[in-house]
């Protein structure tokens, strides 16, 4: 091939591939598409959300250095960045985002885990507006282990999130339940951070939903040296145990874990979990309808 048509060629990939990254997109771009966003190191995509305008918001967490960061990053329809991706930076350690919801003002509210020591977390929840920026973060969770799992905007536009906290009891430490009710400008709307579970058990919400009179939380609990049980649990309104459900209710030679739960239009609810057979360390997934 000769310089001329080399260079020729050379200008034909070019186009073509920055014409990828634009607004103006075949139908078939517009169906569908394939993007790659991130650093040169281990990047992980947590959670998207699509905007009224057709684009998407999405969270996750990127290495920066040593170190993973939060990162947030806002799109258009076609999934080309309109606000470049976006890191926060908690302590120089490692952080890491779990959950987000969208907010009415087109920004969002996530949940993650802030690492404020080596081998010690906080809870993480931040607000962003719509560009990606931060509106402000709280950190929640004692002197130990805390991490933040899921969250939800409420009917009263507030958010209530969950996870685990570790308590010191006895000379041994437990995870218990951690839930919490804030506003979107950050205020407590719970005077304090509910922790809910057996001091001697092992308990993990990692999902939330709202129903009529209260919340329903869905996790695992297993006392020392035992397989794990799915707990699903209803929380009343003001964050206190209403009725708790072990699944199975006896001790098991699989171990479980309730991942999310939603609610059905017949008013039942439905549990996506994990089964571990321990002999084997294999798992299934487990799909279950519960009353």
């Amino acid at each position: 091939m000769d310089m001329n048509k080399l260079i020729l060629f050379s200008v034909i990939v070019i186009l073509f591939v920055t014409s990828c990254d634009q607004e103006e997109v075949s139908p078939k771009q517009a169906d569908k598409f394939v993007k790659y966003y991130g650093g040169l190191s281990t990047d992980h995509g947590n959670d998207v959300k699509q905007l009224p305008d057709g684009g998407y918001f999405i969270v996750g967490t990127i290495t920066i250095g040593d170190n993973s960061d939060i990162f947030t990053l806002v799109t258009d329809e076609y999934g080309n960045s309109k606000t470049g991706l976006k890191t926060f930076d908690g302590n120089n350690l490692n952080d890491k985002i779990s959950r987000m919801q969208l907010l009415n003002d087109g920004g969002a509210v996530a949940i993650g885990t802030y690492q404020r020591a080596l081998g010690n977390n906080d809870i993480w929840i931040l607000r962003f507006n719509n560009k990606g920026d931060t509106l402000w973060t709280r950190k929640f969770g004692g002197s130990d282990d805390d991490e933040g799992y899921n969250l939800i905007v409420n009917r009263s536009d507030d958010i209530v999130a969950v996870g685990y906290t570790d308590i010191s009891s006895d000379g041994n430490v437990n995870r218990e339940f951690w839930i919490h009710n804030i506003s979107k400008e950050g205020t407590d709307i719970w005077a304090d951070e509910r922790v809910l579970g057996h001091p001697k058990f092992d308990e993990v919400a990692n999902s939330i939903i709202q129903i009529d009179d209260g919340y329903i939380l869905i996790g695992s609990s297993n006392q020392k040296n035992a397989n794990r049980s799915i707990l699903f649990s209803k929380i009343t309104e003001w964050g206190g145990f209403s009725r708790i459900t072990s699944i199975p209710s006896e001790p098991s030679e699989y171990d479980y874990q309730g991942n999310m739960i939603a609610q059905l239009r017949d008013g039942n609810f439905l549990i996506l979990a994990t089964r571990t057979d321990v002999s084997t360390s294999t798992s299934d997934i487990l799909l279950y309808k519960v009353e």
